[in-house]
């Protein structure tokens, strides 16, 4: 079983980027499910009548406050609701596996798609899993003077929206520059396509990679500028 989760802003893509894998993963013969840390959090406010389409703004400050008093008790309270969860996926992988072995079925192993990192801890639960991270960047949020931009769910992913270069590669797998107002679903699944080739593959690639052609432009851009310091690291350090 391989995991990659998608962390970054609110509204900055993760959701749209997680499906564009799961069909990249369908056509590289994978078994992709999508799963949420926020899914036991989702579950609760839909049964107490909340949607997140109807009424967006209950729903997601019911899910938020829901989510921070649990925390509260136990900083690791959605962390193990969703291992839970998880593990289910695990065995189901691990029986598939087991069943191709024994030359009952063809297996297809399974790529389960996190489309909602937020914090520190579900991170270092990914690394811990062998997981990927991947950061989904975009500069023209939607909402960006809403209140709830300033919850705490959003600080890791600010934080690392912001951060030097060098650091964030250091942290994440590869970033998708998601600069495109509505890029087309070919972009994305290039996109998708690529990056699920080098997370699943250890292909390496450029570290960046963008939803359109322009920001393919820029991703070169950073490559070679990224190469140029490194020659002029080393010229210094002779």
């Amino acid at each position: 079983m391989n995991i990659i989760a998608f962390a970054g802003q609110a509204r900055s893509g993760k959701t749209t980027m997680a499906h564009a894998f799961a069909r990249s993963a369908l056509e590289q013969g994978m078994t992709p499910v999508i799963l949420s840390f926020a899914g036991p959090i989702k579950e609760i406010a839909q049964h107490e009548g909340l949607n997140k389409d109807s009424n967006p703004e209950d729903y997601r400050l019911f899910c938020q406050n829901l989510g921070k008093s649990m925390r509260a008790e136990d900083p690791d309270y959605w962390i193990k609701k969703f291992s839970e969860q998880l593990e289910v996926y695990a065995k189901r992988d691990a029986a598939n596996l087991e069943n191709s072995l024994k030359g009952d079925d063809k297996y297809s192993e399974m790529l389960v798609l996190i489309d909602d990192l937020r914090y520190e801890n579900e991170f270092n639960l990914v690394r811990r899993l062998q997981g990927s991270v991947v950061l989904v960047v975009r500069d023209e949020l939607p909402d960006q003077s809403s209140k709830w931009r300033d919850h705490e769910s959003e600080e890791f992913a600010n934080y690392w929206t912001t951060a030097p270069m060098e650091d964030v590669e250091d942290m994440f797998d590869t970033a998708i520059l998601n600069d495109a107002k509505d890029p087309t679903q070919q972009n994305l699944d290039d996109v998708a396509h690529l990056i699920v080739g080098q997370l699943t593959s250890d292909v390496p690639e450029d570290f960046f990679i963008g939803t359109t052609p322009e920001a393919e432009d820029l991703s070169e851009l950073l490559s070679l500028m990224r190469r140029l310091r490194k020659l002029f690291e080393e010229d210094n350090d002779e």
